[in-house]
């Protein structure tokens, strides 16, 4: 009973002792260090001990420190240049939380840096003045998730640092700005520590009776438990970040004086908010403006009045708070407690009084002009079910190798936030700041300061919050920004998911096709799938007056059996047609010709808005029917019908029955002819993944695969072949024969015959990509273009340059020049020995479809 009575005192004192009274630190403030257009910021992520009490260190990890990171000062517009090097025994990242940037700089779990190695992230400036933070964001592998590679462990560890933005609009508004006296950092957390604190406490075990989540009754400042700040009888500007891996606090003070919420996330309000509490979830920033004028000589403390937290019965009938149910509270969910205290003195020689309580203006985004207004995006979240591991986004945890979404350059979406679990999650969104536009279902009205700009929104239980985001300057098809809950237990445990932004679709050369007779016809050949297979284009249209096929393995005069057809419907919508060797037809997703199996419709089907769209469809070796658009899954069927065998009609791309015969001894004659634009069709004899078909959308093709057996670029641009890239070379011809007639659609070139090209000062790389009678750009050196030719350069004249050759050329300045001519569809290029100096055609091409027969190239 002794040892026992001894140990339990040695955890009071580790983990409740506040006892002693800590001078409140203010983080350093670093500037970078400004030259050759840029701010540089130099960080690294280190080890070391800190000394949370007295007379004992405790093994903690930082930024250029032992715990927690300098505030990093910048001024919108900036550029900026962030060296990342990593001291840590393992790999790492640094996630700029709340950064509009381009998503390769944006530190997230795509972005390691190894031991002993530099991360250099470059970026402009282009978010608002507001209280930012970073961060790492790195992901473990599978369970348990209580491993140094996971980003909850390491940012428990004191990984974290805030980000400060300025602009020239809120320095007009008279607020408190001087950093550390009374414009005041202040990084939120709560610890837990080992039995002698020498350690953070690991995760509460599964069957502890704890949640498993990193918290604790140690209330930390900057990094001082529960510190005292000499602040002064004016007005205070606290700039409060919860970096708390899970905790959630309703602040306010113990006097319960009024202050004044003058931002959130992502930027300084458009009205002040004036309350007297104000919740604050994990990764939640708010500035706050409290007026101490008339309490010269008193202490005034900042408490957490978790006790007052609305009580809430889940749908299971266990009671709890609205952010956790009873088996997951702990006595800091529902009591106050004291987070630091204020001593204050006389007031300052400068001190501010009053500001502009108008602050900025804020044009709330109307969600009726959502480019996906008919059908948000979907995100579903949900707890592991039992006593399972694992969180779920729609469904599933998160996979590195999977792209969940594919977003539009320049588009602005509605999202739909629905949390199905018995808690609240605080949900991150990277890119860039959102704005709340609803909360539907839920236990807490929308409070007037969340109509700020956000990048964190606590979801509630059984709660959908509708946000609208816009997704604009950076476009990048291999990298994704994350979106996830940020309690780091429940993100590291797969509560995550990642998507891509990219350039709208804008093709080279495509296919127009009349919607009369217009066809391309691949003639049959046994490597066409029947059963198994991968269909896919891009389409351009406008809604039909009744169905327009993409791509059809189309009826013959022996069988009369249909396979399949990719089509669009009378309503604008994607559809697809199978037909069995008993001539029976099953349409999908819709299930509404014969009835066979089962679908799911997911999303909207409708791309007849004159929009160019990707489509895919698949199927496999089980029957299950999958159709997307834009990379995305719209629509599952399973147990489908068997597309018949029996076929041995030619490929048909704009129309299906894709050959002309007399009745009633020949087959149908060709029909649901489509109108408008269709380029790079695919076909598979396989069945491809999600990610596959994600790949397809941003234009990652192998077209060495041997499952791909089409694949037609139309980047011809005149003549009546379209040549196949794919190893089966199927290739096709326009129309219902190899000679011209009505029915062959014609090459849509944009800007025919017309290029602007940029050009820097001084050397530039150039070629011709047009046959032109004369030399378009100004500026140049006289005598300054040089070919390569036999190993050596020769000097040349403008006038004298030809297409498929490769010059350097010598500006005065840089500059724009714009070609015209005749669009050079086809080279062909004799190469010398050793290097060539070469340019190519009007239109980009994949290098892998350079056509070359003696593998001459390295």
């Amino acid at each position: 009973m002794k040892i026992k009575l001894q140990l339990h005192l040695l955890i009071y004192i580790a983990c409740y002792s506040f006892a002693v009274s800590q001078d409140f630190f203010v983080l350093p403030l670093d500037t970078g260090v400004v030259g050759n257009g840029a701010r540089t910021f130099n960080l690294q992520l280190q080890n070391g001990t800190t000394s949370f009490f007295p007379g004992i260190e405790t093994e903690t990890s930082g930024y250029n420190g032992n715990f927690l990171g300098p505030t990093l000062l910048m001024q919108k517009g900036d550029s900026v240049v962030m060296n990342v090097t990593n001291t840590m025994p393992f790999a790492t990242t640094t996630h700029w939380h709340g950064m509009h940037l381009p998503a390769v700089m944006d530190g997230g779990p795509h972005q390691l840096i190894e031991q002993n190695e530099t991360w250099v992230a470059i970026w402009v400036i282009k978010n608002r003045a507001s209280t930012y933070w970073y961060h790492p964001h790195p992901h473990p592998d599978g369970f348990p998730i209580d491993t140094l590679k996971a980003t909850g462990w390491q940012v428990y560890q004191g990984m974290a640092g805030l980000l400060i933005v300025k602009d020239t609009e809120t320095d007009t508004l008279g607020l408190p700005a001087e950093y550390g006296v009374d414009d005041i950092p202040i990084i939120l957390q709560d610890r837990s520590f080992s039995a002698d604190s020498s350690h953070f406490a690991p995760i509460p075990p599964q069957g502890s009776g704890l949640a498993n989540i990193r918290r604790g009754y140690t209330i930390m400042v900057n990094g001082v438990v529960t510190p005292t700040l000499n602040s002064h009888a004016q007005m205070i500007r606290l700039r409060i970040l919860n970096a708390s891996n899970a905790r959630t606090y309703r602040l306010g003070f113990s006097d319960n004086r009024p202050f004044f919420v003058i931002g959130s996330d992502g930027g300084i309000l458009d009205t002040i908010s004036t309350v007297t509490r104000l919740d604050i979830s994990p990764a939640e920033r708010y500035e706050i403006v409290v007026d101490f004028s008339d309490v010269n000589g008193d202490t005034i403390k900042l408490m957490s009045f978790n006790s007052e937290i609305e009580s809430h019965t889940y749908p299971n009938g266990l009671s709890g708070t609205i952010y956790w149910i009873s088996p997951l509270l702990d006595d800091y969910d529902t009591s106050d407690f004291e987070i630091m205290t204020f001593d204050i003195g006389d007031p300052t020689a400068n001190a501010v009084t009053s500001f502009n309580q108008e602050l900025t203006e804020i044009v709330r985004v109307d969600p009726v002009t959502a480019d996906n207004v008919n059908n948000p995006r979907a995100f579903v979240l949900a707890a592991p079910a039992g006593n399972g591991n694992g969180f779920t986004i729609n469904g599933s945890m998160f996979d590195p190798s999977i792209i969940d979404d594919v977003i539009n350059l320049g588009a602005l979406e509605v999202w739909d936030i629905e949390n199905t679990a018995n808690m609240a999650h605080p949900f991150h969104i990277h890119g860039n700041s959102f704005q709340v536009v609803s909360r539907t279902n839920g236990v807490r009205p929308m409070q007037d300061y969340e109509l700020g700009w956000k990048d964190v929104v606590v979801v509630y239980s059984q709660e959908t919050v509708r946000i609208i985001k816009s997704f604009e300057d950076y476009a990048d098809p291999e990298s994704p920004y994350m979106s996830h809950c940020h309690i780091l237990e429940h993100e590291d445990a797969g509560m995550m998911t990642h998507w891509v932004v990219v350039d709208q679709y804008q093709p080279t050369i495509s296919l127009q096709f009349d919607g009369n007779d217009d066809r391309v016809t691949v003639p049959y050949d046994s490597s066409f799938p029947t059963e198994v297979f991968t269909i896919s284009a891009w389409v351009k249209l406008n809604q039909p007056e009744g169905r327009a096929a993409i791509i059809a393995r189309g009826e013959d005069n022996d069988s009369y059996n249909l396979s399949w057809q990719l089509f669009v419907s009378s309503l604008g919508e994607l559809e697809i047609m199978l037909e069995d060797e008993n001539e029976q037809n099953f349409c999908y997703p819709y299930n509404d010709c014969v009835s066979m199996g089962a679908c799911t419709i997911i999303g909207d089907l409708f791309i007849a808005d004159n929009m160019w769209h990707h489509v895919a469809a698949t199927r496999d070796g089980s029957g299950t029917l999958s159709i997307y658009i834009d990379g995305e899954l719209r629509a599952s069927c399973e147990g489908t019908g068997i597309p018949s065998s029996d076929n041995y009609q030619n490929l048909s791309i704009g129309c299906t029955f894709g050959f002309i015969g007399p009745p009633p001894d020949g087959i149908e004659p060709p029909i649901w002819f489509f109108t408008g634009q269709i380029d790079e069709p695919t076909m598979w004899n396989e069945s491809l993944s999600h990610e596959e078909i994600v790949d397809l959308f941003i234009s990652n093709i192998n077209i060495n695969s041997p499952e791909l057996i089409g694949y037609w670029t139309f980047n011809e641009g005149d003549g009546q072949i379209v040549s196949d890239l794919s190893l089966a070379e199927n290739n096709g011809y326009l129309g219902d024969s190899y000679e011209i007639d009505s029915s062959d659609p014609f090459w849509d070139i944009p800007g025919q015959g017309e290029l602007i090209v940029d050009h820097l000062e001084n050397w530039n790389l150039i070629g011709v990509p047009f046959e032109s009678t004369s030399f378009p750009c100004s500026g140049y050196v006289e005598e300054s273009l040089y070919s390569f030719e036999n190993g050596n350069y020769v000097n040349g004249s403008v006038d004298n340059m030809s297409t498929g050759s490769g010059y350097w050329l010598r500006f005065d300045e840089a500059g724009t020049c714009t070609y015209s001519g005749e669009p050079v569809n086809e080279l062909t290029i004799f190469l010398t020995e050793d290097w060539n100096l070469i340019s190519g055609i009007s239109f980009s091409v994949l290098v892998n479809s350079i056509i070359d027969p003696d593998n001459l190239i390295l």
